[in-house]
């Protein structure tokens, strides 16, 4: 819905944080870095190995990214053209009220085709966690974008999501010959009525 429209969206989901092999530090022994976090919503372990000479030092500690409200995706990892499959996301209420919450759905790419409304309302206790899902359809290959968002009160989250589908056919390769004074025709077999795909043709003369 229109009221959902602002709200941003989290798409930037990476397992490492900052990385950095050399840093140095000043007279006093100590350094300082600063780097952007992804959007994942996790915790994170930072981790640091310091060298002098033949001396060595390590140290470790985390820091943890969370939201009174969070979505958490809830989608196949990939889908096949013609597949019947959930798509939704899965709402946690970290607040300290219980939240009627307002889902909305986006699907960018035409790849996968949703049913039913796409803003819904769902109750969520607080300290749980609530599914949201709708029923889709893979139509054909190629890939489709989620975006989803969500709000309850002062509290909203964002959630961007990419879903590739594939083809049902393995590639398959074939080798014809032939002799022609002007031209020679050769026929290929669809997997069925509709089948999507390419087709690729390597020519040798001998």
């Amino acid at each position: 819905g229109a009221a959902l429209a602002g709200i941003d969206l989290r798409s930037n989901f990476v397992p490492t944080a900052y990385w950095n092999p050399s840093v140095r530090t000043g007279p006093d022994g100590r350094a300082a870095v600063t780097f952007s976090l992804p959007d994942s919503l996790t915790r994170f372990r930072l981790m640091a190995v310091a060298n002098s000479d033949r001396r060595f030092g390590s140290g470790e500690t985390s820091v943890t990214i969370s939201k009174p409200l969070m979505l958490r995706p809830s989608l196949p990892r990939l889908a096949r053209a013609g597949d019947r499959v959930a798509c939704g996301a899965v709402v946690h209420n970290y607040s300290k009220d219980i939240s009627t919450v307002t889902v909305g759905v986006e699907a960018a790419g035409g790849a996968i085709a949703l049913r039913g409304p796409l803003t819904r309302e769902v109750y969520v206790e607080n300290g749980k966690a609530a599914e949201v899902a709708w029923d889709c359809e893979a139509l054909g290959t190629g890939e489709t974008v989620f975006k989803f968002r969500a709000s309850a009160g002062a509290e909203t989250d964002g959630l961007e999501w990419k879903v590739p589908v594939k083809s049902w056919e393995p590639r398959e390769y074939a080798a014809t010959s032939g002799a022609t004074a002007a031209q020679a025709e050769e026929s290929l077999q669809m997997p069925y009525a509709g089948a999507r795909g390419d087709i690729a043709v390597d020519l040798s003369a001998t």
